[in-house]
């Protein structure tokens, strides 16, 4: 059975729900009034709103650097056959850039599909929890996330655009022995 993990940012907001086990967010940083919080870990999103309204201020929201996503990544591959990391727009963050430079030391070892999710805050988090759910419940068959993860035999994305999201039917890996559609 083919084992993959999601790593997005906290730029993914969720409902109260319990996320998946095999979801890892890495937080931001937010500055708030000259004070530096990592989002979801020393500050909620509510007292971070507060905080804005309260200092008539904006915010900088400072994404994982790339050394924060590189350990996060070597403490995954080392139980986990391959990562989907989803990231806010690039237009947007860099996000997607720092996750992109801290997955090209793990060619060859694991596979890390860098994918820029072209979105933002609540729906960036839907597209985190399908992946989730698509990852560790779709063993009955081939799963179409994982045929977007398997159009390239490359280790990791290397070229500067995100893999299409198109899924591709003609997959044929079968992500499960003796399984199909």
């Amino acid at each position: 059975m083919l084992n993959l993990h999601i790593v997005t940012d906290s730029s993914a907001h969720f409902s109260n729900s319990p996320l998946p086990h095999n979801v890892t967010i890495v937080p931001n940083k937010l500055v708030i009034g000259g004070k530096t919080y990592r989002e979801g870990v020393d500050i909620t999103n509510e007292e971070a709103f507060r905080f804005i309204n309260q200092a008539n201020q904006g915010v900088e929201v400072i994404p994982p650097s790339v050394a924060e996503y590189t350990a996060v990544y070597e403490r995954l591959t080392r139980h986990c056959d391959g990562i989907i990391s989803l990231h806010p727009s690039r237009e947007i963050l860099d996000s997607w850039q720092n996750a992109q430079l801290a997955a090209q030391p793990f060619n060859g070892r694991c596979r890390i599909a860098v994918i820029d999710t072209q979105t933002l805050s609540g729906a960036q988090g839907m597209i985190v929890r399908l992946a989730a759910r698509e990852a560790y419940y779709s063993w009955g068959g081939r799963s179409q996330l994982l045929c977007v993860f398997c159009r390239d035999p490359r280790p990791s994305y290397g070229s500067s655009h995100p893999p299409p999201l198109a899924i591709d039917h003609r997959c044929h890996v079968e992500h499960q022995a003796g399984v199909d559609d």
